[in-house]
């Protein structure tokens, strides 16, 4: 037995589950077209809890693959990572060019 909800019952369920278990989501919108919410959180993890605390509240669900936002507010925003790598000299040459191959940005106080 599943529930089905209305649009406007479902706009009101899904934030109270969101925010009552374990508060596994930071931010709720719907989307553009309305017939979906868009969720977020902290990790995938935090996603499957809610999913799955969804799915015992016999909600049927259909799920796309989690992303990346790359926003924050209307800036566009990449996701940045510190990476130390400490390579003999013979195999350096080789390094940096793998790295500039992924738009590696160096920092002069390392070289």
């Amino acid at each position: 037995m599943s529930n089905i909800v209305s649009k406007t019952a479902c706009e009101s369920l899904l934030p109270k589950i969101c925010r009552s278990r374990n508060k596994c989501c930071n931010y709720l919108t719907t989307t553009l077209s309305g017939e979906a919410f868009e969720v977020g959180g902290r990790g995938e993890q935090q996603l499957v809890v809610l999913t799955e605390n969804m799915r015992r509240e016999s909600f049927e669900l259909s799920i796309s693959s989690p992303r990346v936002f790359f926003k924050e507010g209307l800036k566009k925003l990449e996701p940045i990572e510190e990476v130390i790598i400490n390579v003999d000299d013979e195999y350096s040459g080789t390094t940096w060019k793998n790295l500039a191959s992924v738009k590696v940005k160096i920092t002069p106080e390392l070289i």
